[in-house]
């Protein structure tokens, strides 16, 4: 299956979000496969459409609601005798959280935000959260139409109330109770060593070497890793070197050899390992997926 990456343009500058309503008589609403960084929303006002997954088929009626993760390949079409009027929401949650830590740290929130969920359907059977998810829609489309004094407040608001929905329901997961709090002082403690990481990924690291560099007892430094971010330290190091590997795949023709030694991966077998364990795939059908378009 081939596709692009689709890089998303932003409604209103001053938000995190794209608000559009968009009717099959009037714009294309038919997508071929793609993938994007931000979350997406997409609720049918009027009609069907169905949303193409690798493995999977998901026809939305009127009324229905779909959850969309980030950085999730996928494809829409809608019947030709039919007409279809949806509602699409994207947004980037990432932009939603304030702590400075986070903006400075590229990898560290989706590090610790990763979960399982590709996609969640949420039909006219399901009341909760369905229920409060589209009232939400309803006031982010009466808001983003009438654009009123502060209404880019007002969705913002309602932008978080969605997310806390999402977590609550497990579509997104938050590894540390505590990550939303403005005050973490676990994550500030560790900062030096997500400096460190993001700065030396592609050189050869151990978690002894990172905890005398920290000045931690080795067994105190792994709990506190743990505790902080939901996870190892060795699982966040592969995370960057793995994100930085995807970049280099998409945007360069550097043999999967350099490509190892750049970021900081010994062994082409573990390197193989791991990216599949991230992506699902491997990183040469990754390459030829997600070559630059550009």
């Amino acid at each position: 299956m081939h596709y692009h990456r689709e890089f998303i343009e932003i409604s209103m500058p001053a938000l995190p979000v794209r608000c559009v309503i968009t009717n099959s008589t009037e714009a294309t609403i038919t997508a071929d496969a793609h993938l994007h960084s931000e979350i997406e929303l997409i609720r049918v006002l009027e009609g069907n459409m169905t949303i193409h997954f690798n493995q999977q088929n998901i026809t939305l009626y009127t009324g229905d609601l779909i959850f969309i993760n980030s950085m999730v390949v996928h494809a829409t079409s809608i019947p030709d005798h039919l007409t279809t009027k949806i509602f699409v929401l994207q947004f980037n949650p990432t932009a939603l959280y304030t702590q400075p830590i986070f903006s400075k740290h590229q990898h560290l929130l989706s590090f610790i935000n990763q979960t399982d969920c590709l996609f969640h359907l949420f039909t006219q059977k399901e009341q909760a959260p369905h229920k409060e998810i589209e009232e939400l829609i309803e006031k982010i489309i009466f808001e983003f139409i009438h654009k009123e004094i502060t209404f880019e407040m007002s969705i913002k608001s309602y932008l978080y109330r969605i997310l806390s929905l999402f977590y609550r329901s497990n579509m997104l997961q938050l590894k540390t109770p505590d990550l939303l709090s403005k005050n973490n002082e676990l994550l500030n403690k560790l900062e030096p060593i997500f400096n460190y990481t993001e700065s030396h990924y592609m050189e050869d690291i151990t978690v002894e070497d990172i905890s005398d560099m920290a000045h931690f007892n080795y067994s105190y430094f792994c709990r506190l890793f743990k505790k902080a971010t939901g996870k190892s330290y060795i699982e966040y190091l592969n995370y960057v070197r793995i994100s930085m590997a995807e970049e280099l795949l998409r945007t360069t023709n550097l043999p999967i050899s350099t490509l190892l030694e750049r970021t900081g991966f010994t062994s082409l077998s573990y390197f193989n390992r791991v990216f599949k364990q991230h992506k699902g795939i491997s990183p040469s059908v990754y390459r030829k997926y997600m070559t630059d378009l550009l």
